[in-house]
């Protein structure tokens, strides 16, 4: 008996795990999928502000280089850019109803598209001049190091 238990429970387990397309909610998902990833873009902002106001606060008296010694706006920048790819990534694609592997290498593809965007755009304006371009190069890679992170939480997520 517990063994036909067992077996009709994994028979079901695969099915009733399924979105079900016919219903609004699943299209209402689809539809949230990159609005929601874009307000969790804004809503991690905060506690980075939050960790950067705490680090640059907390200055040590001795003369060890630390993360305190760098300018609070470059710090701030550099979280973003590593946090910001990373939650419009994982939370757009675990909002999805399906497909949550695909939809996550759709929102990198659009995040890579928009920060070309943005730094081409920097570029041409001469937003970046002297050592700029160093916090420039910086913001870059830490973007796609958080983009990719993103992407493969969500791989991780697919394989349990």
């Amino acid at each position: 008996m517990a063994v036909m238990k067992d077996r009709l429970a994994l028979a079901t387990h695969g099915v009733a795990d399924q979105p079900n397309p016919r219903k609004v909610t699943f299209w209402l998902r689809w539809l949230a999928a990159l609005p929601v990833g874009l307000l969790a873009v804004v809503v991690v902002a905060f506690p980075i502000h939050w960790a950067v106001l705490i680090i640059t606060s907390t200055r040590s008296g001795d003369d060890s280089i630390g993360l305190w010694d760098l300018p609070p706006e470059t710090l701030e920048r550099l979280g973003q850019a590593f946090f910001a790819p990373l939650a419009l990534v994982y939370i757009g694609a675990r909002v999805a109803p399906a497909f949550k592997l695909h939809t996550a290498g759709m929102l990198i593809i659009l995040w890579a598209m928009g920060l070309g965007a943005a730094l081409t755009y920097g570029a041409m304006i001469g937003a970046y001049e002297e050592w700029a371009w160093l916090e420039f190069g910086a913001v870059g890679v830490l973007g796609v190091a958080g983009a990719i992170t993103g992407g493969y939480s969500i791989y991780g997520s697919q394989r349990d």
